[in-house]
């Protein structure tokens, strides 16, 4: 049957457009001027009506962010290493069929899980911050068009319109990051987050060295100097337009993904224990923590007794996840923790104190498939840190030698005497150089508290900014010659056999100090 008459439907009593042969509706008589858009018309896209420059800007939008997207955003990676990849496995349509994905990422052995790994890749996974926050602005000015289009607001209407953008912008970019960051912590095999008192820098690079044998590891130190392991092997400094921040994981997180690496591996930058918790769950979501000692340091931060602060390192223990420790002091404690977070506790016993890092590093390796024989042969690629332990050969003003030993990045007191007494033998006089730290005033208490009563009848020489405190410090617990000096050169002048011990902090004067020796090259060890 054929119709006949006008259509019914109408808009606004104006007919619908009639179709051509090609396809394209031809506008009304009417309206028809050559060489004029019709109202609300950009560049042949009917923008017609405030819903017309809705549509118009969320379609330029979208044209952006899929220009922006790179091919790969479509497809699985070409450097993806697991063997149950989407691009070698078919699983079973429908979704109870299909088998549910493991809630964690617990993989022990290369291709034993029997889950299909998590996906990925989507939009956000490839949508950068920078261009999430393009967009962010850009609909924002959007949005204020809409709001002062009809009328003229008032200065109080501009400040709400301005604090409502600022915060919808605001809480849009952190939603985005959260799910970038999920996104790319999904794409390695495992994530190592590493903590404890002491030695983190060197379990870190350990535990690199290892990996390194079987996977594509990316590595982040906050030691001395933060630096960056790339996955080639390369290293570079940590860039910081300002004071640390555990904000700083989610760049190093992302760099770690592009790079494509298998594994990652990041020492916790937080001491505070609720930022602990969040850097764990909210950002780095390891399945293995390593908790290398528990010892008197950050009393400020985490307490003043060894069970509170082994309490406030328990706060990365990861949920379903593994946890190392070589502290069978704390293993009590954080048995329990793990017990409340459905975790394994794997005690790494160790035969010396020197040894703790190599003990954790083994077994960490061993549970990613590394055989002893690979750990031991990697050993000897493992890159000191800067200001690690080392002996100097050094000359007074009469050529006498002497030796000056660096203990500046041990920091806690227990560390510091454990060392001394390993190298305090065979020399005639223990001398002490203390650099102090204005910011960590603690690490001056702690000292005072449980070394040097062991040491009172030395010499200390004092430096750094604000000596006076741990001179004060210092004579409270019994010491009778502290000498105060700006330049610790004035220290360097001592009897010959003696042995200088730099002990502290290496921020300051103490890494001036080893700069210097390490460019002169007079290191005995």
């Amino acid at each position: 049957m054929t119709a006949t008459g006008p259509s019914p439907f109408k808009v606004r009593d104006n007919p619908r457009p009639e179709r051509t042969m090609s396809g394209v509706r031809k506008p009304t008589p009417e309206s028809s001027v050559p060489g004029d858009n019709l109202p609300g018309e950009v560049g042949g896209i009917n923008c017609g009506g405030d819903m017309g420059v809705r549509r118009c800007l969320a379609r330029s939008l979208t044209s952006l962010a899929l220009l922006r997207t790179p091919k790969s955003a479509n497809g699985p990676r070409s450097n993806s290493f697991r063997p149950d990849s989407p691009s070698t496995t078919t699983y079973p349509r429908g979704r109870k069929t299909q088998p549910s994905p493991s809630p964690h990422r617990t993989w022990s052995v290369p291709g034993a899980s029997s889950q299909p790994p998590l996906n990925p890749h989507y939009f956000f996974s490839y949508f950068s911050l920078k261009n999430a926050l393009i967009f962010l602005i850009f609909a924002s000015y959007a949005v204020m068009i809409e709001l002062t289009k009809y009328e003229p607001p008032s200065l109080e209407e501009k400040a709400m319109y301005v604090f409502i953008i600022f915060f919808t912008l605001i809480l849009l970019y952190f939603l985005i990051e959260n799910r970038v960051n999920r996104a790319c912590l999904a794409s390695f095999k495992t994530v190592i987050h590493v903590n404890g008192i002491r030695g983190k820098t060197s379990t870190c690079r350990c535990i690199d060295a290892a990996l390194r044998t079987r996977y594509k590891v990316f590595t982040k130190t906050t030691g001395t100097d933060a630096m960056m392991i790339h996955t080639d092997g390369t290293e570079t400094p940590v860039r910081r337009l300002g004071p640390a921040n555990i904000h700083e994981q989610l760049r190093i997180i992302r760099k770690a993904r592009r790079e494509g690496a298998e594994i990652l591996i990041l020492e916790c930058m937080a001491v505070n224990p609720e930022l602990q918790k969040i850097a764990q769950e909210q950002i780095v979501r390891s399945s293995i923590t390593v908790i290398t000692n528990v010892r008197y340091d950050h009393v400020f931060e985490m307490g003043d007794t060894l069970e509170e602060i082994a309490q406030s390192l328990s706060s990365t223990i990861p949920q379903g996840g593994t946890l190392y420790t070589a502290d069978s002091r704390a293993a009590a404690l954080f048995r329990e923790k793990c017990g409340e977070k459905d975790c394994r506790l794997v005690l790494c016993p160790a035969e010396s104190v020197a040894q703790e890092n190599i003990s954790i590093a083994r077994e960490v390796a061993a549970s990613l498939g590394v055989t002893g024989e690979e750990f031991n042969r990697s050993l000897s690629a493992v890159r000191e840190d800067f200001g690690t332990r080392r002996i100097y050969r050094m000359k007074n003003r009469n050529g006498e030698v002497f030796h000056f030993l660096n203990l500046f990045s041990a920091n806690d007191p227990q560390s510091t005497k454990n060392n001394v007494d390993d190298a305090g033998d065979g020399y005639s006089n223990l001398y002490f150089l203390y650099n102090h730290r204005e910011d960590r005033p603690d690490r001056a208490l702690l000292f005072a508290r449980y070394f040097f009563p062991h040491y009172k009848e030395h010499t200390v020489f004092l430096t750094g900014k604000g000596a006076f405190l741990p001179k004060r410090l210092f004579s409270g617990a019994g010491l009778t010659d502290l000498r105060v000096t700006a330049d610790y050169r004035d220290c360097l002048d001592l009897p010959e056999g003696s042995l200088l011990i730099g002990i502290g902090n290496i921020k300051g004067p103490g890494y001036e100090m080893i700069k210097t020796l390490e460019e002169r090259g007079g290191s005995d060890e």
